[in-house]
This record gives structure tokens, sequence and C-alpha cells, in this order.
């Protein structure tokens, strides 16, 4: 008999199924871009009508440390990681996953680092 976090990470496997409800994105944390399975949510709070914000839900072992401007591309189209856990914006996630706020409009000023 398997325990609920076996059965998560059994259920897992056919949410990051790109032939169920996942696509391939590309993830690049600045060493480089790697494909991976995620779940794209368009409807995310605050995504208006052009859909400039989503949330993006990545397994933590093909995501294991995402950070603050690291990219996601989806269908040639850069998205940005909006929250910064050096200043507060946690990156939520459970036990197997992350879900990141992302944003492909996000300006960068001079001075922000």
């Amino acid at each position: 008999m398997s325990n609920f976090t076996d059965q998560l990470a059994k259920d897992l496997a056919v949410f990051f199924n790109t032939d169920e409800f996942a696509i391939d994105v590309l993830y690049n944390d600045g060493a480089g871009p790697s494909a991976v399975p995620a779940v794209v949510d368009y409807a995310a709070p605050g995504s208006g009508t052009k859909a400039d914000h989503a949330l993006i839900t990545v397994k933590k072992s093909e995501v294991p440390s995402p950070g603050y401007r690291h990219t996601f591309t989806i269908d040639s189209v850069v998205w940005t990681i909006s929250s910064d856990p050096d200043k507060g914006l946690d990156i939520p996630g459970d036990d197997l996953t992350w879900t990141i706020p992302i944003s492909k409009s996000e300006r960068f000023s001079q001075w922000r680092k």
C-alpha cells in the first residue's frame, strides 16, 4: 500500500505528460536552457486580456531552485520569473512542484539588480 506522497508522485506523471496537460518549455537559469514539461495557467490573477502574466507549474526535480529573472520560453516567447525570494516574494510550492508567477512584459530599469 502506498502513502499519499507516493500517489501524488504517480499522478504527476499524468499532469506532466505532454500528451495530456503539459507542454514542453525551455527553462533558463543563466547556465543554459533545458527542456522541461510544464503546466501553464494563463488565467492567473492579474493576467488581463493580453495574458502578460501567468502561473507555470513545474516539478521540483526538473527545476530545483527557480530564481528571480530566470526565464521560461513558451512557444518562442520569453517569460520571466517575477517573484524574488530575496525580497520576500516567495515562489509557492509543495513537496513535488513549484507554482511560479511569470511575466512576459516585465521591464527592468538600469538601476534595478
